[in-house]
């Protein structure tokens, strides 16, 4: 129906966001009607049920309604004056859950690289472009510490990445995670004997310890390794990071123990395998992708982990909340790829449950390509904003998600 002009409507919104501890929502419909002069009263209607009549303030005619309980789905307010049969204004709307959009930067390489001189700059120019075209945009940044530990990278360098950081966090309310690639520099100074191992990569890998899985080391050597990684970011002002991503996602239930042990409160190593192998299913690291995250599809959702299996869910249990990177970084991923996992988790309807939708970059590979990939889906997901009434689309940073997925 065409509604009536000759009555001033507003207050109405598209889509009324089901409330957590996150997102404040919508619990209240409110509507507002500046009616013709000769008009009295007027009625609201809500799935065809009769909710009461509007209240008189100053000139206009209101309602706030408590849609608490009203279930996720498509639904309508009707008006009409007491003098009339049919409605002279229709408002469809969603009651929704909503889909979180996290995003995440791993930094493998804060150093010039021997294959491309400036590249993490230019990535990290890239993320502050970013955050100017889409301004709700939130990234997690996983910082590596051997950033801070590596001989090569002068205190000059070590000194302008933490502030980088720091600006992104208080500026542009992004977060400060941790990234371990297990690094020689790194791990020898938190203590420990390096481990260098052939089985998943070449051990070298540019750097020794870059390839080598953080499982590897048993929880006790891990959590070794993060609180020193805790201290080195302390020195830095970074602060205590909350969040989590293995290099190369290679985490398991041990790894996810020792994160738990040292207050840490979500993981984002389980990976989407699939995609990011693009169908090369042969090899030692294919199998372990398969064993480790084989329940991992483009819709998981964030989960407890059991203490013994890392893809199975196990709410009763102590540890951390694991958020899977299911749209995967988009050094893996081409954006049509990105758009079809996004839409996979939302299909454009009302959402009965909230919803996750992972992406990350590396800094060091983010490109002129890579960025304009990462910027189309951007682009994509701001069309559905909740802030600008268009949809269930919020953009959180990963540790925010804990107040979402409660055990």
């Amino acid at each position: 129906m065409v509604n009536d002009a000759a009555y001033a409507v507003s207050g109405m919104r598209s889509w009324y966001l089901v409330p957590n501890d996150l997102t404040a929502g919508s619990d209240t419909l409110h509507v507002a009607v500046v009616p013709p002069a000769s008009v009295q009263e007027v009625r609201l209607f809500l799935d065809g049920k009769w909710q009461g009549n509007l209240r008189e303030v100053g000139d206009s005619l209101v309602r706030d309604l408590d849609i608490s309980r009203l279930a996720p789905g498509e639904h309508e307010v009707l008006l009409s004056n007491s003098d009339e049969d049919t409605a002279f204004a229709a408002f469809p709307f969603t009651r929704t859950c909503p889909i979180y959009v996290v995003t995440s930067a791993d930094w493998d390489h804060p150093y010039e690289t021997p294959w491309s001189p400036g590249a993490f700059d230019a990535g990290l120019a890239h993320a502050d472009e970013l955050h100017a075209r889409h301004p709700a945009l939130r990234i997690t940044h996983f910082v590596g510490p051997h950033a801070f530990t590596d001989p090569t990278i002068a205190q000059t360098r070590q000194d302008s990445l933490a502030a980088w950081a720091i600006h992104a966090r208080d500026v542009l309310h992004d977060e400060i995670g941790l990234h371990v690639h297990p690094f020689c520099n790194f791990v020898e100074a938190a203590g420990l004997a390096c481990i260098l191992d052939t089985t998943y990569e070449a051990a070298g890998a540019y750097k020794p310890g870059y390839a080598i899985p953080c499982f590897l080391y048993t929880e006790e050597e891990f959590t070794t390794l993060l609180r020193y990684a805790d201290t080195l970011f302390a020195h830095r002002g970074l602060g205590k990071p909350t969040s989590f991503r293995a290099g190369g996602w290679w985490a398991e239930a041990h790894t996810l123990a020792a994160l738990a042990g040292d207050g840490f409160l979500i993981d984002a190593s389980g990976c989407n395998y699939k995609r990011a192998f693009d169908g090369n299913t042969t090899g030692a690291m294919y199998e372990w992708y398969a064993t480790t995250w084989g329940n991992m599809t483009d819709t998981t959702q964030p989960y407890y982990p059991s203490l013994t299996n890392v893809s199975v869910a196990d709410s009763s249990r102590p540890g951390v909340l694991e958020a899977p990177d299911n749209g995967i970084l988009v050094d893996y991923i081409s954006v049509t790829e990105m758009k079809t996992v996004f839409a996979e988790n939302w299909n454009g309807k009302a959402l009965a449950a909230p919803k996750q939708f992972s992406v990350g970059y590396h800094p060091s590979t983010l490109d002129n390509a890579h960025f304009a990939a990462l910027d189309s889906v951007f682009t994509h997901c701001d069309q559905f904003l909740a802030e600008q009434d268009n949809g269930p689309v919020v953009y959180a940073r990963m540790s925010e998600l804990v107040q979402v997925w409660t055990k």
